[in-house]
């Protein structure tokens, strides 16, 4: 676990998860959202779709698709709304985003 920064009270906790090249970062810490940098530097490519759940959606949904279509390089190609059941990483969720996206004609 690394801090971005001593000095700045905004700045996050970043917690690394080593998965090889399945890895990830993890950012804790208040008005994340209100720093775009810190989901824009992971987004790679021109076609975005958002994965959330019916728990987190109405709280940042808005928020996040708003600023990322505020951004000429990226499209949001769709949102999709797992189960709640995607907090504990359930299978049926996570095997339900392949068949949304080739519906959505994105794959």
């Amino acid at each position: 676990m690394e801090s971005a920064a001593k000095t700045d009270s905004n700045a996050p906790i970043i917690v690394d998860v080593d998965l090889g090249n399945r890895s990830y970062q993890i950012y804790i810490g208040s008005g994340l959202l209100d720093q775009p940098h810190l989901l824009q530097q992971h987004v790679h490519g021109k076609r975005v779709l958002v994965v959330t759940n019916s728990t987190v959606a109405p709280l940042y949904l808005d928020k996040v698709v708003r600023r990322e279509e505020q951004r000429e390089s990226v499209e949001i190609e769709g949102r999709f709304d797992g189960d709640s059941g995607c907090v504990f990483k359930s299978l049926p969720p996570r095997l339900a985003i392949p068949q949304f996206l080739e519906e959505m004609r994105v794959l």
